[in-house]
């Protein structure tokens, strides 16, 4: 009689934000530190340095923990073989360490470097504002007769649109059809609405329409290779040698050009994430997140999978996992401490079986 093969025991993992950490005394990190794995990415080891979490040292103190690699090292792993997936098996044959096992000098180089790598961040997101939106809208006859077609007089719009979609049409190479005047307003009503409608799709002003554009600009028109070769040569953050490249376009073609997110689960969301916030912030130059939005939206990198838990007293992960549709699997895992509200905050506490 064959014996049954037992099936393997997929290890679960938390997630702490920084802020979360801090409200909790040491007791209570003891007792989160008795639960599942606390995984450490270098995210955390950034914020902890940079903010001054209790007292520096603290984070070092958990010893159930692991190291988690550079999301973008995770973004390689996967590219190459799948190393990394969205699903229960995620992180089983990613290289993990403990923090805890680090000798002094080690971990006063990590600091250092922490330091560093949250300048780096700051600078990049203030790059990204400083950038010509990338879709270069501006120059669209159309929606230049959006911004004003209220102050158009119903007797001119008609003829004005008309020129404005002709040339809109040549820039987009799509085929034109001019409205021919009617007896009444109806048609007129209809443009009115048509040009607003027109406008709101063709501002990136949320995180949720820059996904969608990304969806459609990359992932919908892209080949998945082509789409790969892109982002390797394009996304300097993700550098792989000229071998490892070969390996991935190699790999990619022996298992029969599969979909992007069969091919790389992870890297297909990970670098969706990348795009939508880098196209968010080109396109919203003024006004928007603060300096720190790379910092805080890096987190999400390591929530992606199914067996990571995360939990945050920080509201920008909040909104970024709410609006974000291809974090729509993320919000059953993520748990939402208000730190400014006592009772709340202790029943998130206690939720995470943490005594308060």
């Amino acid at each position: 009689m064959k014996r049954k093969r037992n099936r393997r025991r997929h290890r679960n993992y938390m997630l702490y934000e920084n802020s979360v950490l801090r409200t909790m005394n040491k007791e209570q990190r003891s007792q989160a530190d008795r639960k599942d794995t606390i995984i450490i990415p270098p995210i955390l080891l950034v914020e902890n340095v940079r903010h001054g979490v209790f007292n520096r040292r603290a984070l070092f103190d958990f010893k159930n923990t692991v190291n988690i690699p550079h999301w973008s090292e995770l973004v390689k792993l996967d590219l190459l073989d799948k190393t990394v997936s969205r699903g229960r098996g995620v992180l089983t044959k990613v290289p993990l360490t403990t923090i805890y096992d680090e000798p002094d000098a080690e971990r006063v180089k990590m600091e250092q470097q922490a330091l560093s790598v949250a300048n780096m961040m700051d600078a990049e997101a203030y790059q990204l504002k400083c950038f010509a939106p990338i879709l270069q809208r501006d120059s669209d006859p159309l929606l230049a007769l959006c911004k004003k077609h209220e102050e158009i007089a119903d007797t001119d719009l008609l003829r004005e649109f008309n020129q404005a979609n002709r040339k809109s049409s040549a820039i987009d190479k799509r085929t034109y059809t001019p409205i021919v005047a009617g007896r009444n307003d109806k048609r007129i009503c209809e443009i009115r609405k048509y040009l607003t409608e027109y406008k709101a799709l063709n501002k990136i002003d949320t995180l949720a329409k820059a996904s969608q554009t990304v969806d459609s600009a990359f992932f919908e028109m892209l080949s998945p290779l082509a789409l790969v070769l892109d982002i390797l040569d394009e996304v300097r953050i993700i550098s792989v040698t000229d071998a490892q490249r070969q390996h991935i376009i190699d790999r990619y073609t022996h298992e029969k050009s599969p979909s992007f997110n069969k091919f790389a689960p992870y890297a297909s969301v990970a670098i969706r994430l990348y795009l939508t916030m880098a196209l968010y912030l080109m396109e919203n130059p003024v006004n928007t997140l603060t300096k720190e939005v790379l910092r805080d939206y890096d987190y999400l990198y390591y929530v992606l999978p199914s067996n990571v838990t995360f939990v945050s007293a920080d509201k920008a992960h909040k909104k970024f996992i709410d609006e974000i549709p291809c974090l729509r699997f993320v919000r059953d895992r993520f748990l939402y401490i208000d730190k400014r509200n006592d009772p709340k905050m202790r029943e998130g506490l206690k939720r995470l079986g943490i005594q308060v």
